[in-house]
């Protein structure tokens, strides 16, 4: 098989209600590396089995660099040179030296600091979410997306009255179709110009006297300025992809989970009487609605054999994650949502060297979050149907567009 192959288009429709795609099981047992037709046009190799999804992830054969002349491209709007210097964009040794100058921030020990202040901002955010009129509203943008906002915006010392401009740019970073290569690519500029004024008044403002009052914006500052350990476009992207990847998964992620546990009331019955079981859950949710896709090609640098097909270099392989975690040679019974089971090894957030940095600011985040809800909100239940819920069109992530409910 080949990759002119292709005859499917990826990313594959969901089903009702967000339900995941049907056409990866039968991938998996037929033909599980199989050749697929990319939004962009572009053809890529599509992995559907747990193992093989480990590989292309961990693998250093397989390059995060779109800008591998030929490589095939996820969007026809965007080019390697869109996110050239981007974390996210880079294999080692680049990828591992930005890496280490920001990982400090997200260790465990340090997340666990955060823990006062993200339950102090979790309850600030439902006390006002619960006094709406009539006991209804969207818990989505009441609760979900501003508990996040908030605590990346303190975590880099950024006004959250910015808000609405980084959640316009971070959604059209995730765009599919949605808009054209125009308006992505001014989105881009606009972004960029704005992190660079953010850095800029950084620099400009009186040096922080006490280093425990330092933020994340200005230890990455002194790594360009006083270390030299970024470029400034290094500097730039790298905050800019703080900015968008610290609040966007968290909230869908957290929306979608409730959801989930809101038409699964046995599920959510089971929870409510043994709170105790609260991780689990997360987890389970975790492995069943992912925050990430994984659907950007990684790029092949040296021929090998992946799932019985030949993949050559300079071909693409997409390895999504929510795709790994259903398979049922990993997860027995994998489309059942069940927080009593052992989710261990799902990859929710990613594997290998790219695995997410801020893991452990999102799992505090969500169980802070579930926690709160799900104590403060004994009676809580979706305020209209499940099929009458919009769910987003055109992007890379599937994410409900609101999420009305009554307590």
């Amino acid at each position: 098989m080949e990759l002119d192959d292709a005859t499917l288009h990826f990313p594959f429709d969901t089903g009702p209600g967000g339900t995941h795609p049907t056409e990866f099981d039968a991938l998996r047992g037929f033909c599980p590396v199989a050749p697929v037709v990319l939004p962009s046009g572009d053809r890529a190799w599509l992995a559907s089995r747990y193992d093989d999804i480990l590989t292309v992830l961990g693998d250093p054969r397989f390059s995060r660099r779109p800008d591998i002349p030929g490589a095939p491209r996820l969007v026809a709007a965007y080019d390697g040179t869109m996110v050239k210097d981007m974390i996210v964009a880079m294999d080692a040794p680049e990828h591992t030296r930005i890496r280490r100058i920001v990982q400090g921030a997200f260790t465990p020990r340090r997340i666990r600091t955060w823990q006062p202040r993200v339950q102090a901002v979790a309850d600030d955010l439902l006390d006002a979410f619960a006094a709406s009129p009539g006991r209804t509203g969207d818990i989505y943008e009441g609760f979900a997306l501003p508990l996040p906002i908030r605590i990346i915006s303190e975590l880099l010392g950024i006004p959250e009255a910015d808000a609405a401009s980084f959640r316009r740019w971070t959604e059209m970073g995730l765009s599919l179709t949605r808009w054209t290569r125009e308006e992505l690519v001014a989105a881009h500029r606009e972004y960029i110009a704005y992190v660079a004024t953010l850095i800029a008044e950084r620099r400009a403002a009186p040096p922080v006297s006490d280093e425990d009052d330092a933020d994340l914006l200005d230890a990455l500052v002194s790594a360009r300025d006083d270390d030299d350990r970024l470029s400034e476009t290094e500097l730039v992207n790298l905050v800019r992809a703080l900015i968008s990847a610290g609040h966007e998964t968290t909230a869908t992620v957290f929306s979608r989970g409730l959801y989930t546990l809101l038409t699964h009331p046995e599920q959510l019955a089971l929870l409510r009487a043994e709170p105790e079981r609260l991780n689990d859950a997360v987890e389970e949710i975790l492995r069943f609605v992912p925050p990430g896709s994984g659907g950007t090609p990684r790029i092949v640098t040296t021929e090998l054999e992946l799932g019985g097909v030949t993949v050559r270099p300079g071909e693409g392989v997409v390895a999504p994650f929510g795709v790994a975690n259903r398979d049922p040679a990993r997860f027995p019974d994998p489309d059942r949502f069940d927080i009593t089971r052992d989710p261990a090894g799902h990859i929710a957030f990613g594997h290998g060297p790219h695995h997410c940095l801020g893991v452990h600011l999102a799992r505090l985040e969500l169980r802070t979050a579930f926690e709160t809800v799900l104590r403060r909100l004994p009676d809580l239940e979706l305020a209209v149907p499940a099929s009458e819920l919009a769910w987003s069109e055109g992007l890379r992530v599937l994410k409900l567009q609101a999420l009305p409910v009554r307590w």
